[in-house]
């Protein structure tokens, strides 16, 4: 007997969103169907929309939080919900890292087949901002304005970055000092659809 899916695109449903997936992204059940939520958080129950249905699983998009994680935090970038850089400014750094361990649990138990086998604590940053020194920023024109940062999350638009929270300060002001560069000397930038340009990361 075939199994129905419970969930049909292009519709909302409430999630009750239990573990976070290897991306970041709430993963939860709704009539014991799996459901991936991006922005959503174990413990949450959350309403989101179907984008996509496959015969053992869902993925959708936060609508709205409708029952909150106390590990939930205003992420601290402006831009996080729209740049896909980061996956997780909006949990709790401590809660992170207890996440971190998880998967590595998760891991060990399930792929490794390795059972009572203890997981150190995740060892935390001193600060969790401006760690990163290697970047590679793709670099467009939107509305005749060059534009450089991370592409929005599951796509190739350019969400253009002046101030990067996770990037070493000096690596922002190189960024903001190429695009300038970039527009006093009309440097020409890659367009994908052309496949023109000079610059492209």
């Amino acid at each position: 007997m075939k199994h129905k899916v419970p969930v049909e695109k292009g519709k909302s449903y409430e999630i009750e969103i239990r573990t976070l997936g290897t991306s970041g992204e709430g993963v939860g059940r709704y009539e014991d169907f799996t459901v991936f939520v991006p922005g959503a958080l174990p413990g949450e129950s959350v309403q989101a929309a179907i984008d996509e249905v496959k015969k053992t699983y869902a993925k959708g998009h936060l609508l709205k939080v409708l029952r909150a994680s106390r590990d939930r935090v205003v992420p601290a970038c402006p831009i996080y919900e729209q740049c896909g850089g980061c996956q997780l400014q909006h949990l709790d750094y401590m809660a992170q890292l207890k996440a971190k361990r998880q998967q590595v649990i998760d891991a060990v138990t399930r792929i490794g087949g390795q059972k009572d086998l203890f997981v150190e604590p995740t060892i935390g940053a001193e600060s969790p901002w401006n760690y990163r020194n290697k970047m590679q920023f793709p670099i467009g024109r939107v509305k005749g304005k060059t534009v450089i940062g991370c592409f929005a999350q599951g796509s190739h638009e350019i969400i253009d970055t002046h101030d990067c929270h996770i990037q070493k300060e000096g690596n922002n002001e190189i960024v903001n000092a190429v695009r300038e560069i970039i527009t006093e000397l009309r440097i020409p930038v890659y367009n994908e659809d052309r496949h023109t340009g000079v610059l492209r990361h």
